[in-house]
């Protein structure tokens, strides 16, 4: 690949990526772009898109979950830290 190829795909990639940041799965048509300025047939990045498919799926539950776990770790932490505060206060009354 030439320096020329390599900044077009820089910036095309930047571009569309201020635009595919806020759709799931929005990366993954990139793919056949790139794939397409380095020369690589379109039925292979299809087959690269369909396994992205798959792994942001299995990636988007872990995700879910873990996010969801953190708020209940740090909900339950604040509610902690309120109560100590709360029976130190009721103590120096």
């Amino acid at each position: 690949m030439d320096l020329p190829t390599a900044l077009l795909l820089s910036v095309v990639a930047s571009l569309c990526a201020c635009g595919a940041s806020g759709v799931a799965g929005g990366s993954l048509l990139l793919i056949p772009l790139a794939c397409n300025m380095f020369g690589i047939p379109n039925d292979i990045a299809m087959q690269v898109v369909a396994v992205g498919f798959i792994i942001g799926v299995l990636q988007d539950s872990c995700e879910t979950a873990l996010n969801s776990s953190t708020d209940v770790l740090f909900t339950a932490a604040a509610c902690q830290a309120e109560d100590e505060r709360l029976a130190n206060n009721a103590l120096r009354s």
